[in-house]
């Protein structure tokens, strides 16, 4: 399990990993029909999304301007140090974040659905702040074609 912590936290921790492109958020997506979005982070304990993050909130853009049959589901996870209703109220109002700044960057709303996940998905389960930063996420997965 630790090996697995540890390759995770290179790929999510600020610093390490570079922020999601357009081309590997497509590729993680027909690889598998998602993706985690890195560099996305909001203020501890609120939806107020970081300054940082619009770059690669451009990025999904551009994916999603490639790609116009694409729908997603904009998914906010949190870590368990909390409550679990408020972890899942602020994991949705994180995805409706992210959501909304998409939808005012020129994107369909009809494309995009919200959904919070609290601490319901965790990635570790370790107790450390390495753990939090890997809960603590927003991930894509695309929707079937209805």
């Amino acid at each position: 399990m630790h090996f697995v912590v540890s390759l995770l936290l290179a790929l999510v921790l600020p610093g390490v990993q570079q922020p999601s492109s357009a081309s590997s958020l497509e590729a993680e997506i027909n690889r598998t029909g998602g993706a985690l979005v890195h560099g996305v982070s909001f203020d501890p304990g609120t939806a107020a999304l970081r300054t940082a993050s619009e770059k690669v909130l451009q990025e999904i853009v551009v994916l999603m301007r490639e790609h116009t049959d694409w729908r997603f589901e904009v998914q906010g996870h949190t870590h368990a140090s909390g409550a679990p209703d408020l972890a899942l109220a602020l994991s949705s109002r994180r995805a409706r974040t992210v959501v909304d700044w998409l939808v005012t960057h020129g994107i369909n709303a009809d494309r995009l659905v919200a959904k919070g996940y609290g601490e319901t998905r965790p990635v570790s389960t370790e107790p450390n702040d390495e753990s939090r930063l890997l809960n603590d996420r927003v991930q894509l997965r695309k929707l079937n074609e209805e």
